[in-house]
């Protein structure tokens, strides 16, 4: 294992706001010539979730080892957060997150065209944002071609997506307030023909970020004939991440419907078998 941290900002030579994130940490498999010493491994981008105030550690490293351990190369997006970072700041922290990947795909053994994200919440709203707005202007004007920015799959998880269903306040953080833009930036209303491959979960009771979201999404990709597999889980409070002591203390994990930690095993298994696999 490899790891280390970059700062976006300066691998790409663009000005630093101040107090901006902006940084990736990596975390990559090191081939060895008694195995095989030019194998690729596909990409997980984790997106962690805050509300756009903070970036969980519960959804960070915990979900980045997991994706790990099943054969990725993973790699975490802190990014710029409210009130000093407001849109289009985290999508053009998450194009050149996508970006970076691929521009350095060779040199990590990265698998460049299999690299698929995974953002929870509020990082979800940001994975189904690059998902289905990597082509706007903000991307465009920091020099990140669409192709580059684009994933190749998405896990948006109780992810928010539709303003004005209740999401913790959310919309109003990524956008100082302006309702116009909330709803320009609604992920269901711009989901089109070229969005990748979804895989969604929520659960139905989740108190913060009204199932509904999650619903909407699947609709939306069903009306533009995107191929997505949804899951919607009885119960369980929100944040839930893993669903197990790597993100919550050993007395404190939740009581959810049975099955729910399911998600992430059926996550790798949809992955692997649209090609998200090591390739010799």
């Amino acid at each position: 294992m490899k790891t280390f941290n970059v700062d976006l900002y300066d691998y790409f030579n663009l000005p630093r706001g101040k107090n901006a994130g902006g940084k990736l940490t990596v975390i990559l498999h090191e081939n060895s010539p008694e195995i095989n010493p030019t194998r690729k491994y596909p990409a997980m981008l984790v997106l962690p979730g805050g509300a756009y105030v903070f970036c969980s550690d519960r959804e960070a490293e915990p979900v980045a080892e997991a994706y790990y351990a099943e054969g990725f190369n993973a790699y975490i997006l802190r990014y710029s957060v409210a009130p000093v970072s407001v849109y289009p700041t985290q999508l053009c922290e998450a194009a050149m997150a996508m970006a970076y990947i691929r521009r350095e795909a060779e040199k990590q053994f990265t698998d460049k065209t299999h690299v698929a994200e995974i953002g929870f919440s509020a990082g979800g709203h940001l994975c189904g944002s690059i998902a289905t707005m990597y082509a706007r202007e903000p991307v465009k004007n920091i020099g990140i071609a669409p192709e580059e920015a684009r994933p190749d799959a998405a896990i948006p998880s109780y992810a928010v997506i539709s303003n004005g269903l209740g999401d913790g306040g959310t919309f109003n953080n990524l956008t100082a307030g302006n309702a116009a833009l909330a709803e320009d930036l609604s992920i269901e209303k711009n989901v089109d023909e070229n969005t990748p491959p979804l895989f969604i979960w929520h659960t139905s009771d989740d108190g913060c970020v009204d199932v509904t979201n999650c619903l909407r999404l699947a609709a939306a990709a069903k009306e533009h004939g995107v191929p997505f597999n949804l899951h919607v889980y009885e119960h369980g409070q929100h944040g839930l991440s893993l669903t197990d002591d790597r993100v919550y203390s050993a007395s404190a994990v939740p009581a959810v419907t049975s099955g729910t930690e399911s998600w992430f095993a059926l996550s790798v298994k949809w992955l692997k078998d649209r090609g998200f696999k090591v390739v010799d």
